[in-house]
């Protein structure tokens, strides 16, 4: 699992603003996770946020190959436990992507096969989205 530090400005958040752009090298079965603050800071009854090592230890404990359906159900299930009965003020918003297919296309660049060619994500059938506000 690799964890990716950073971030930019909210998406929507203000009109006509350039966001950075960062590239991610995946291989078939390969799996984003994108969250909101709103995850990370949900509290608990005892005022405890989930917290990002809460969060990496969920991803961490899921079998290799879960589907991202899957995985969403999970992370959304895991947040409304920790938060039962307290009332959040932030929306908790995961997104799930995998890579199920790839394809290589044409673009100058050496494949492996020794045929020009680069290798793209070909479909998107794979991916869950979930919020609670």
């Amino acid at each position: 699992m690799k964890t990716l530090s950073g971030g930019d400005l909210p998406v929507g958040l203000f009109p006509h603003i350039m966001y950075q752009e960062l590239q991610l090298d995946l291989s078939k079965g390969g799996t984003v996770i994108v969250y909101t603050d709103g995850v990370t800071d949900a509290l608990n009854s005892e005022g405890e946020e989930f917290g990002e090592a809460r969060l990496i230890g969920c991803c961490n404990s899921l079998p290799e190959g879960t589907e991202a359906q899957t995985i969403g159900r999970l992370l959304s299930e895991k947040i409304a436990l920790w938060t039962a009965g307290v009332e959040q003020f932030d929306d908790t918003t995961v997104l799930v992507l995998s890579v199920d297919r790839l394809q290589s296309q044409v673009s100058g660049i050496p494949g492996r096969d020794g045929h020009s060619g680069s290798v793209i994500a070909e479909s998107h059938q794979d991916r869950s989205f979930a919020s609670r506000t």
